[in-house]
């Protein structure tokens, strides 16, 4: 926990799809096997299945939540903190 309404986890690779300029990937989280799709993941970025890298789940302020069902922003990071790629659910 990194904070009110923030929860990070980690997360392994279980596949990688090649697009023209970037890569989508499906994460698992280890212990409940909850999946999450993130399609604009940088090329540069080499991805493999198996690979472990970190999930920040982050619960949306009052004045976001009337976007419809999504009620946190969910961001994937590798080994120093740099953003991959985000979603929102």
């Amino acid at each position: 926990m990194v904070g009110e309404g923030v929860l990070t986890v980690k997360c392994r690779v279980v596949s990688v799809h090649e697009r023209r300029e970037w890569q989508g990937v499906v994460m698992e989280e280890l212990q409940t096997r909850s999946r999450v799709y993130f399609p604009r993941v940088p090329k540069e970025y080499s991805l493999e299945v198996g690979d472990v890298l970190r999930v920040r789940m982050e619960k949306l302020p009052p004045e976001l939540l009337d976007m419809g069902e999504r009620t946190m922003k969910v961001v994937l990071l590798d080994d120093e903190d740099n953003v991959l790629d985000w979603t929102m659910l």
